[in-house]
């Protein structure tokens, strides 16, 4: 992991979109999120990762809302792997 970084929306302001990482989330005790506050809960990490595994038996992967698939999973940041087109303004 390349680090933690307590200020979410600060980090999410810094990032670029081609260097190579991706942003992990890991949210510990009861995952409780009211209102953005979770960037502030004791059990909250935030991490910049170029690759992330993950296993637990019995757990079906999610990312960003969509199912991934089963546990164990790695899953690899591949810098400029995907090109976005969108309007210069």
């Amino acid at each position: 992991m390349q680090g933690k970084d307590s200020n979410d929306a600060a980090d999410l302001a810094r990032a670029v979109v081609h260097d190579g990482y991706d942003a992990l989330v890991v949210m510990g005790g009861d995952g409780a999120v009211h209102l953005g506050t979770h960037t502030t809960h004791p059990a909250y990490e935030h991490h910049r990762v170029k690759q992330v595994s993950v296993a637990a038996p019995g757990i079906v992967a999610y990312a960003d809302g969509e199912r991934l698939g089963p546990l164990p999973l790695t899953i690899d940041v591949v810098t400029s792997a995907v090109t976005v087109f969108a309007p210069a303004s």
